[in-house]
């Protein structure tokens, strides 16, 4: 499977059909461009969890709060429990601007600022 991932190896159409039989999804899914692994401008907000969780802790900063429960959750949804740091993609950032309610280059100059969003969007 990570050769076949890795684009080392060459796939069969019926091995291609194979495996999303196996997995249940449509064979669309392997093949199409939606299913490439995710680019570094897809993952370059990266979170220092630790820092987060000791601010909104100590402080009644109700956006820190949210921000820690937010990437709890994504988080936990992706079994990532190293708790250390956390590689935001653009879509999940997107939506935690539209639950804050705040415009998101305010959001990033801020935890910038904060040292808590260790690596930030290329676009800054």
């Amino acid at each position: 499977m990570g050769s076949y991932e890795r684009g080392t190896r060459a796939i069969s159409l019926a091995r291609t059909i194979e495996i999303a039989n196996l997995f249940n999804i449509p064979v669309t899914e392997l093949i199409s461009e939606s299913a490439r692994v995710s680019t570094n401008s897809e993952l370059d907000m990266v979170f220092d969890l630790r820092k987060i969780s000791n601010l909104a802790e100590h402080y009644s900063d109700t956006d820190l709060v949210f921000l820690s429960r937010y990437l709890k959750a994504i988080s936990a949804r992706r079994s990532d429990w190293n708790g250390e740091v956390l590689s935001l993609r653009k879509s999940d950032f997107d939506t935690l601007t539209l639950l804050i309610g705040k415009p998101g280059h305010d959001l990033l100059q801020r935890w910038i600022a904060e040292k808590i969003l260790i690596t930030g969007p290329n676009h800054l």
